[in-house]
């Protein structure tokens, strides 16, 4: 059995159509299409088979349909050379009550299968994913919302919290030398802040707070 790489069905105003994809080639199963239409399929095989160009792109393909119950040895054309061989049918020469069948067939069957085709292949935009992402979303002075993507390392807490798992060794997973180095950053921050309340309490720190004030 010959491996293609799908198999599709496509709907026809009611009837069924067999499509496949094999690599690059969008290859359409005739004997269906022969027999939605009314026409005898061993008739038009011959036909397809005379054909100085049909006949040079016909694949026979051992495959199982959709439907059958066996793998069996499958016809199949090429999409773009569909309408050659539904365009060489005469329907003057038809019965009747297939005529506007295959008027049909040959108006809006190649369109509807090549549309099949170019949904399937068309390129769908890409849409960020918001699944496992974190935000942080929140709301400025005037009501409007604000989302911020938070990085998966990051955590959200409170002051409070802060202190406390900054003493705790278990609650952060940082490295010594992390805590080190806040450490040091913490301690020249307190540094500054003591200094800096040492100096708003001379009387140069008080005439900034009041310029006008004398000494």
């Amino acid at each position: 059995m010959t491996s293609v790489n799908t198999i599709a069905t496509v709907d026809f105003h009611g009837q069924t159509l067999i499509v496949i994809t094999d690599g690059d080639q969008h290859l359409v199963a005739m004997k269906p299409i022969c027999e939605n239409i009314g026409l005898s399929w061993a008739g038009q095989l011959e036909r397809i088979k005379r054909d100085e160009v049909l006949a040079t792109c016909v694949r026979v393909i051992r495959m199982q349909l959709p439907g059958d119950t066996q793998a069996r040895d499958n016809a199949f054309l090429p999409l773009d050379m569909l309408n050659g061989w539904l365009f060489g049918i005469d329907v003057t020469r038809c019965r009747k009550e297939i005529q506007p069948v295959l008027i049909q067939y040959k108006r809006e069957c190649y369109a509807v299968l090549a549309a099949h085709w170019q949904k399937r292949e068309q390129p769908q935009p890409q849409v960020p994913s918001l699944i496992n992402r974190r935000w942080l979303i929140g709301y400025d002075l005037d009501g409007r919302e604000n989302v911020t993507p938070v990085p998966d390392d990051a955590m959200v807490m409170n002051r409070k919290q802060m202190l406390e798992y900054v003493v705790d060794p278990h609650s952060l997973g940082v490295t010594n030398e992390e805590i080190y180095q806040l450490a040091m950053n913490a301690l020249a921050n307190l540094k500054r802040r003591l200094d800096h309340q040492a100096w708003m309490a001379t009387p140069a720190g008080q005439r900034s707070l009041f310029p006008g004030m004398r000494a």
